[in-house]
């Protein structure tokens, strides 16, 4: 029995351009490339970036404010078409834009080992339950046209600051660096995150031929925790089997 009809445009892919096919063509019907279009618009940025920075070698800290203005500009003007709002770069380069700037912004001013003093210690009470609100009521909150506008944008500021928070301040509120588990699997994250649709697929597909796919025990603990672990396994293949070898062609220093 044949499956249903790929609408993907497979070039689209093989130059990062994915984000476009969703928007041109939908959501691919492969749930294994429909994550793909984040890794899309991280690599265009990456290709453009640089170029920008050789171009402006002063006040660098405007360029990334043109940037996240020039984003707003253009989310305004497509708030009522939802595929260019979540898929096309200029959407969604505010964010990177946002990520180049704390790095920026640290690296130039030495912003290591900061003391945490009670303006610190009041904005992560802050931003922790915030950016919580933020993700679990995402639909509510967002679904006013003007808070769409400056959703990624929202996002992007509270995320910066936990990340600031978390590699600048001696002493953050929550101290996320003494968990040694998350921060060993830090180096596979970017293959769990393009893996996890596949283990997803391939767990689920298992169910239904062993007849299990509605039983409670399945869907409660046996669906999450085998889709995890095969989430994990394929990482981990992934990371040495191919993410090494290119990693390893990297300079020292």
């Amino acid at each position: 029995m044949g499956g249903l009809p790929e609408t993907a445009n497979p070039w689209l892919y093989v130059f990062f351009l994915g984000n476009f096919n969703s928007i041109i063509n939908g959501d691919p019907t492969s749930s294994t490339l429909s994550v793909l279009w984040s890794i899309a618009i991280e690599e265009q940025f990456y290709l453009v970036w640089p170029l920008l920075l050789l171009l402006v070698k002063k006040h660098r800290p405007i360029l990334f404010l043109l940037i996240i203005v020039a984003s707003l500009i253009f989310r305004a003007y497509h708030l009522d078409n939802h595929n260019v709002l979540f898929y096309h770069t200029l959407s969604v380069m505010s964010d990177l834009s946002i990520g180049g700037w704390l790095a920026y912004f640290v690296v130039t001013k030495n912003l290591f080992e900061i003391e945490s003093d009670n303006k610190y210690r009041y904005l992560s009470i802050i931003a922790y339950p915030t950016l919580f609100i933020l993700i679990f009521f995402r639909q509510e909150i967002f679904s006013i046209p003007f808070l769409l506008l400056f959703e990624r944008l929202f996002f992007s500021l509270f995320f910066a600051y936990l990340l600031f928070e978390q590699a600048c301040l001696k002493s953050p509120l929550l101290r996320a660096r003494n968990f040694s588990m998350g921060n060993n699997w830090g180096k596979y994250t970017y293959a769990l995150y393009c893996l996890h649709i596949p283990a997803m697929v391939f767990t689920e597909g298992a169910a239904l031929a062993l007849g299990i796919e509605k039983a409670g025990y399945w869907i409660v603990v046996g669906k999450p925790l085998t889709t995890l672990l095969l989430s994990m396994l394929m990482s981990l293949a992934s990371y040495y089997v191919i993410e090494r070898p290119f990693l390893r062609l990297k300079p020292e220093g």
